[in-house]
Formats: structure tokens, C-alpha cells, sequence
């Protein structure tokens, strides 16, 4: 989520679902983010993008943005493995049930 306040109690908001993240990139490398330790991280969503500025310690974002964006893929693998899996111990149970109470669907070699 990105927020800017305006003047007056205004303030726009912008947020990204994790899964639509293309990069994640950290701007402003140089001797102000090394002496300061302040940058600016932009996140790259689609056509849009998400910008934090002159914010403490850019390194320590990015790689935190990063981590969480590669847990939540891992997550998605895991899942998604573990519907494979589920559908796949489904269809051997189903064709158990088969071979037990239908002659027609039993293997030749029995």
C-alpha cells in the first residue's frame, strides 16, 4: 500500500495485490543512500506502479518486499502441489472403488 498525504486531511491511496507484482526495484543508489541511508522504492504493478520515497533504510525495504513476495510465491507452489496431489489421491480412490464393484472395470490380470 502507498499513501499520500495532501494538505487539508487528504490523502491518496494506492495498493497492489502480491500476485500482480512484476519488480520491485530500489532507485537512487548513491552516495545520499549510503551516507543518509534514505532512497526511494518502486514497485512495478502492470502499467502502474507504487513509489515509496525518501524512505529510511531502502535496502532493508526492498529486501523485505522481496522475501515476502517470494514467500507468497513459494506459498502459491505449495498449493497449488498440494491441489495436484489432492485430485490426484481422489482419482486412485475413485478407480479403487471401480475395480471393486464393477467386473467390467477390473484389470485383465487379475
Amino acid at each position: 500500500m502507498d499513501l499520500h498525504k495532501k494538505p487539508l486531511g487528504l490523502e491518496e491511496r494506492k495498493t497492489a495485490l502480491t500476485k500482480i507484482i512484476l519488480s520491485i526495484n530500489l532507485l537512487g543508489i548513491g552516495l545520499a543512500v549510503k551516507v543518509l541511508n534514505f532512497g526511494t522504492v518502486s514497485i512495478l504493478v502492470g502499467d502502474a506502479g507504487l513509489s515509496f520515497d525518501s524512505i529510511f533504510s531502502p535496502y532493508e525495504v526492498h529486501r523485505e518486499l522481496f522475501n515476502r513476495l517470494a514467500g507468497f510465491s513459494s506459498r502459491e507452489q505449495r498449493s497449488t502441489l498440494e491441489e495436484a496431489e489432492q485430485r490426484m489421491a481422489d482419482w486412485i480412490e475413485t478407480y479403487q472403488r471401480l475395480v471393486e464393484t464393477d467386473p467390467l472395470v477390473r484389470p485383465r490380470y487379475q
